[in-house]
């Protein structure tokens, strides 16, 4: 776990393992209920974050985040009227050109999986 999570982890009241010999591995002991704690964390992750920010540090690197965290990067062709196009949608939904072709991907693969499990053919539409 990067330090500065872990950090306000320990901030925000959390019981965390140290060397116990029946320590599972985890930073955090699962075994309570962290309802105020949760809330507390989320407050000082929110202060922090804005801290960071004032201070011009680049906050997902702060906590341990990878630009391509989750993500793949991959290439897309458009031709000079499909890129204008589509860069227009994007302004209209005020949204970045990068964030448009993301959602435009995601919601692909989600009609994709949605015919596989029909059991239908993705080349059939």
């Amino acid at each position: 776990m990067n330090e500065n999570v872990k950090n306000l982890v320990k901030r925000a009241g959390f019981i965390l393992w140290e060397d116990e010999a029946h320590n599972p591995g985890d930073v955090v002991d699962w075994a309570n209920r962290y309802d105020n704690e949760l809330v507390k964390y989320t407050q000082l992750l929110v202060q922090e974050v804005l801290e960071l920010q004032a201070a011009g540090t680049d906050v997902p690197a702060y906590f341990g985040i990878t630009a391509n965290d989750g993500k793949e990067s991959i290439e897309v062709d458009f031709s000079d009227e499909e890129l204008l196009t589509y860069m227009k949608v994007a302004h209209e939904r005020d949204i970045t050109f990068n964030k448009f072709v993301e959602l435009a991907l995601l919601k692909a693969i989600e009609e994709h999986d949605l015919k596989e499990k029909n059991n239908e053919s993705p080349e059939a539409s």
